[in-house]
């Protein structure tokens, strides 16, 4: 795989973003480019699963980054624009490598089940299915939001998608659409 296609590629450029103290958002994506959709909503999602993502207020920022994001890749080809304020969000370089050397274990072995294949999922017109799918999973997060760890279904199937579109594995991306049925069948059930 080309570099920034697997999980380790994506830890190691987030670590060789940093800048002398912080490694910001802007960092990261000036690193990626037009390959950063995947990443970037590989993490949302994985960040929404730790306990970040219980943090008031977290997961509605991490819903707002996934709606500006997909919403970028389903109407544009090139690489995702973001607001100032969110290129500006930074973390310690420390911190950042902290992260990084905690999850590379497990993305190495996660990396054993990721390949490309099927790729005709990320072609049209499904890349638009995939796009709208992950903003639907983004509005579920606000309400979802006051439920306590109600966020995880539709982080799990966007930390899915994201690792779908990065590896382009189309097995991936359809695991992301079987946990996105359940995932709504829990919002509805909680919400209701």
């Amino acid at each position: 795989m080309s570099k920034g296609t697997t999980v380790s590629d994506v830890l190691e450029t987030l670590s060789e973003a940093s800048g002398e103290d912080r490694v910001s958002v802007g960092d990261v994506m000036d690193e990626f480019g037009r390959r950063a959709y995947g990443p970037i909503i590989f993490l949302i999602g994985a960040v929404s699963l730790s306990p970040v993502g219980a943090i008031p207020g977290a997961s509605i920022l991490f819903g707002v980054m996934v709606v500006l994001l997909m919403g970028q890749y389903l109407l544009k080809d090139n690489g995702p624009w973001l607001p100032g304020w969110v290129e500006r969000a930074s973390v310690s370089a420390d911190k950042a490598d902290k992260v990084v050397e905690k999850v590379k274990p497990y993305a190495e072995k996660l990396e054993r089940y990721l390949k490309p294949r099927a790729e005709w999922v990320l072609d049209a017109p499904w890349t638009y299915l995939i796009a709208i799918v992950c903003i639907i999973h983004a509005a579920t997060m606000f309400p979802l939001a006051l439920v306590p760890w109600g966020v995880m279904p539709p982080s799990a199937a966007l930390a899915v998608f994201g690792l779908g579109i990065m590896s382009r594995d189309g097995a991936f991306i359809i695991a992301g659409f079987v946990i996105s049925v359940l995932s709504f069948g829990f919002a509805v059930w909680m919400l209701l």
